[in-house]
């Protein structure tokens, strides 16, 4: 058996990252730049080379060579169970944490999640809440389990990527076994629940797969950007963090590796604006002002609670003309009035939801025939510069997979509906590529 890659000069980390990859090589150098940026904690990188057939083992021997804490196995297609069940017997930390190549450990994270199983002996492991990125158009989600729907070991954590487990508990378990070829995480999870509970850390600080979707933007020659918060408080129960707390957080994202956020947002807020979404809010602006970015700020899309949203910002030193406000084309039915008030204050108003004229319960959406009059009014009574347009992906009915709208709507549909209209091919350009 070949013994992983070795320095003397590394002492006994108390963390032990465990990573098994095959053909991981376009976005492995971006998973490693995120643990090896991690800060306080004492920590090895083990990664199992499953038989790769591209680049994945050169960068590997490179990076093994300049980091003293990343340690490599070359191993010949055997899976990712065995992978990780030799991984986690070679580790020699104290804890062993999880994470897949094309994943991104966001600043912070296995410091958090160590001092959470220092501070609870009886847990067994801790994992945190993810942002995803999944394959349908780089539509990115925020999965947040509360620790409580983990407690029969079924559930499972958000991804497996996202846990830390207590080497002790995974032990005492059995570790994982290799009959499980797939679902190997949920073997594990429903053994280990018996030895000690699972926590969560109710903060996304694991995210999907950046590298790639760098990597798409660039070979569609189409601008990709990425942003950052919390979202609605259904999102992550049990986040009683401060404003500063979130501020700090917002401001960790800006300052960690590439491809980093260049916009603060969606920043949820709900019909009525909870506790704990004011204080994001205000955390978001309190980045906001020291970063002059743009704020995005997710408003119920059936209620009123732009001038609610557009004052905690204001209250938090932000700046309400570098200010978006999300979702108000469903308003439109009720008359514009509202719109020029908040425009009026100096924010942006979104017509997000171009091509979603479903109906959701009790409330319809507007057709797009309604968001083309609204915007036209508007620009003719001087507000052109204070709308963005998009069409917010959010279900698959939305895709045209599956009978809605795609993600090409705008560029292929709306531009022609707005010059129908009577706009300028100047004002239509303004509108919809800045």
């Amino acid at each position: 058996m070949q013994q992983p890659v070795e320095h003397e000069s590394v002492t006994a980390p108390l963390v032990s990252v465990v990573m098994g990859v095959r053909n991981g090589g376009a976005s492995l150098a971006a998973t490693l730049d995120s643990l090896t940026s991690q800060e306080g904690v004492n920590l090895e990188i083990v990664v199992i080379n499953d038989g790769s057939s591209d680049d994945t083992a050169a960068l590997l021997a490179a990076r093994a060579a300049a980091e003293p804490r990343l340690r490599v196995l070359e191993r010949h297609g055997r899976g990712l169970t065995r992978s990780l069940i030799e991984g986690c017997q070679v580790a020699r930390g104290n804890f062993i944490a999880r994470q897949d190549a094309g994943d991104i450990s966001l600043p912070g994270r296995l410091q958090r999640q160590l001092r959470c199983l220092e501070e609870n002996p009886d847990a067994s492991l801790c994992s945190t809440h993810v942002r995803l990125v999944v394959p349908e158009g780089a539509t990115v989600r925020v999965n947040a389990p509360q620790a409580d729907a983990l407690a029969d070991g079924l559930t499972g954590p958000a991804i497996h990527g996202s846990v830390m487990l207590r080497r002790s508990a995974y032990e005492q378990a059995g570790g994982y076994r290799p009959m499980f070829y797939f679902a190997q995480d949920i073997d594990l999870w429903s053994r280990m629940v018996e030895v000690g509970s699972h926590l969560v850390v109710p903060e996304v600080l694991l995210s999907g797969d950046h590298a790639k979707i760098a990597a798409l933007s660039r070979a569609a020659e189409i601008d990709v950007v990425f942003g950052c918060g919390p979202y609605i408080a259904e999102s992550r129960p049990d986040d009683d963090r401060t404003p500063e707390q979130y501020r700090d957080a917002i401001l960790a994202e800006f300052a960690g590796p590439a491809p980093r956020p260049a916009v603060i947002g969606e920043i949820g807020t709900g019909d009525p604006i909870l506790p704990t979404e004011q204080a994001a809010l205000s955390g978001a602006a309190m980045a906001q002002r020291q970063l002059g970015s743009a704020l995005y700020v997710h408003l119920h899309p059936f209620a009123r609670r732009g001038h609610e949203a557009l004052d905690i910002v204001e209250a938090a030193g932000g700046n309400l003309r570098r200010t978006i406000l999300c979702h108000l084309d469903p308003q439109i039915e009720a008359g514009l009035d509202y719109h020029r008030e908040l425009m009026d204050r100096g924010a942006t108003i979104a017509f997000d939801l171009w091509g979603d004229d479903f109906d959701y319960g009790d409330v319809a959406m507007p057709t797009d025939a309604q968001r083309v009059e609204a915007t036209a009014q508007l620009i003719e009574q001087g507000y052109g510069d204070r709308i963005v347009h998009s069409h917010d992906v959010c279900t698959k009915t939305q895709l045209l997979r599956y009978g809605g709208a795609g993600y090409a709507h705008i560029p292929r549909h709306v531009g022609r509906m707005l010059e129908a209209a009577g706009l300028s091919s100047d004002e239509c350009h303004r509108q919809l590529a800045g």
